[in-house]
């Protein structure tokens, strides 16, 4: 009864939060620009080559300390791919990829919620395609969770071994909706 009567309390608690200025947030979708580096290539070691979807940074992946702190690396020399965490032997990781199609970037409202659609294998980029990225497994609130990602390939030099992305990410734990709240 008692274990009852304190989910009660809870779940009254937790949603009269909801209109208390205590709810969701207003966030920015405005995307960030990102450049990366083939991991591939040994003349860019030392440039950022992975990206941390979960903090939004770049990481340098040969810098000590960086494994399991990415989602993402850039690799490949003659065509560039991004390749999920995952996909490298040792990694435990929950990140993957989809490849959006028949949509803008502009236009994509959330992440796909078939797991299906997100690999863990790697993806070849093409200037201007979508994708969205399931971030590994951080810590959020009191568990484990992932975050949504939806990207675009801005520009891609596969000569220099470069590509730059678009990046909006949703700062909610499981959300996929890349629309934010309203105030």
């Amino acid at each position: 009864m008692r274990i009852r009567l304190s989910l009660l309390i809870l779940l009254a608690a937790s949603v009269a939060a909801c209109d208390d200025g205590l709810g969701p947030q207003p966030w920015d979708a405005t995307p960030d620009t990102v450049s990366l580096y083939s991991a591939s290539r040994s003349e860019l070691l030392g440039y950022p080559s992975a990206f941390d979807f979960v903090n939004l940074a770049v990481i340098r992946v040969e810098s000590p300390g960086s494994a399991g702190s990415w989602d993402v690396v850039l690799a490949g020399s003659a065509g560039l791919q991004l390749v999920p965490a995952g996909a490298f032997e040792g990694q435990d990781s929950r990140a993957g990829i989809a490849v959006i199609t028949g949509t803008t970037f502009e236009a994509l409202t959330s992440a796909p919620t078939d797991t299906s659609q997100y690999s863990s294998q790697a993806v070849a980029l093409q200037q201007g395609s979508v994708y969205v990225v399931r971030t590994r497994r951080a810590v959020c609130s009191f568990s484990t969770a992932v975050h949504f990602a939806k990207i675009k390939v801005v520009s891609i030099d596969a000569a220099r071994g470069v590509a730059s992305f678009a990046v909006v990410r949703n700062p909610y734990c499981n959300d996929r909706s890349f629309v934010p709240p309203k105030d």
